[in-house]
């Protein structure tokens, strides 16, 4: 037997050993240590019968060339090595699933715990906010108390600030879900989701802390949904006003609504607005899961589960201050595509 077995031997067995303390660990999913186990397998195979490697690149045809049985190891390494990483990637997500739901729990406890207002049958205007002291204190003013009869009632949650964004929300009166840490908007909406579920509000109201969005007109968004007429009410800055901060974010805009409406039926003009309105019931069938890149998927969704979504205009302002928390305009735009297509592949 030549070194290079004896390595191939002991490397197995490392796998082995590594591979039986990962299966005693884990009791819930054992496709990672098994896949650790079936490696150390093949190692170990063909270190006892290196012939396994010759017929393999025979099978291959490449058996006439130099070093063929070293090639053909080598792409069994290369297809072990990416069978682990998918499998790595998966147990990744699946951990940020189990993260995601541990804070949002935590922070909904904590919320109901510490505030006793009742939300029934009400609309809940949910702001997520990062950062935001100085724009806050200008936009909480500006809701109405109601629409058409309805109470109005502001969720500001606050996705982890390091200023006093949360300080501002209390001094305004309005309600307050504070997240420990930074996760994105999509996540804070998740939160304040749950919220508007739990506490059985009507209407549910998503708009930005910046004051681009107005809130004077939630009462505008929120009819068709209160009278019937829609499941999803969109804000559209295309069929309103807008200021073009730059021409290819309008551009990007109306390009990205084409595809929507290409893939999924609807039509829809501003896809990438985060001022929206949605009945309650017909959010809890909706399967979020974006921290960041949200809207596609919330509209891509909501069409799959054949919600009748329509449009109201709106008046899309500047920032009010501070800088834009999307990043640079050429990498939103890719995020926001791969977002549109993966949720576009993806189940209901």
């Amino acid at each position: 037997m030549s070194q290079l077995q004896f390595v191939g031997i002991f490397v197995s067995l490392a796998f082995f050993i590594v591979g039986g303390r990962s299966l005693r660990i884990e009791r819930e999913e054992s496709l990672f240590p098994l896949s650790i186990l079936f490696t150390g397998f093949i190692i170990g195979l063909v270190a006892i019968f290196p012939n396994i490697a010759q017929i393999l690149s025979d099978i291959l045809a490449i058996g006439k060339f130099t070093g063929s049985r070293l090639i053909a190891l080598l792409m069994i390494g290369f297809i072990i090595f990416w069978v682990l990483i998918i499998i790595l990637f998966n147990r990744i997500t699946k951990l940020n699933r189990q993260f995601d739901r541990y804070i949002r729990n935590s922070v909904v406890s904590e919320f109901l715990e510490h505030n006793t207002s009742n939300l029934k049958n009400t609309i809940l205007c949910i702001i997520p906010a990062l950062n935001e002291e100085y724009n806050l204190k200008k936009v909480l003013r500006r809701f109405p108390k109601d629409a058409n009869g309805v109470p109005i009632n502001v969720l500001v949650v606050d996705d982890g600030s390091t200023d006093n964004t949360s300080l501002v929300v209390k001094a305004a009166g309005c309600l307050l879900a504070k997240v420990p840490v930074n996760r994105g908007g999509g996540a804070a909406l998740r939160t304040g989701f749950d919220i508007a579920v739990i506490t059985e509000s009507a209407v549910v109201v998503t708009i930005d802390a910046d004051g681009q969005n107005d809130p004077e007109v939630v009462p505008d968004l929120v009819q068709p949904v209160i009278e019937n007429e829609a499941d999803v009410i969109i804000g559209s800055r295309i069929l309103g006003k807008h200021e073009i901060t730059h021409w290819w974010r309008h551009l990007g805009v109306i390009l990205f609504s084409r595809l929507i409406n290409l893939l999924m039926g609807t039509k829809i003009t501003d896809c990438s607005s985060g001022y929206r309105a949605i009945r309650t019931e017909s959010l809890k069938s909706l399967r979020l899961f974006q921290d960041q890149y949200h809207t596609s998927e919330f509209l891509i969704l909501s069409a799959k589960k054949k919600l009748k979504i329509d449009e109201r205009p709106i008046v899309f302002r500047r920032r009010i201050s501070g800088k834009s928390k999307k990043g640079h305009e050429l990498l939103y735009a890719f995020r926001f595509f791969y977002v549109l297509t993966t949720t576009w592949l993806r189940g209901k």
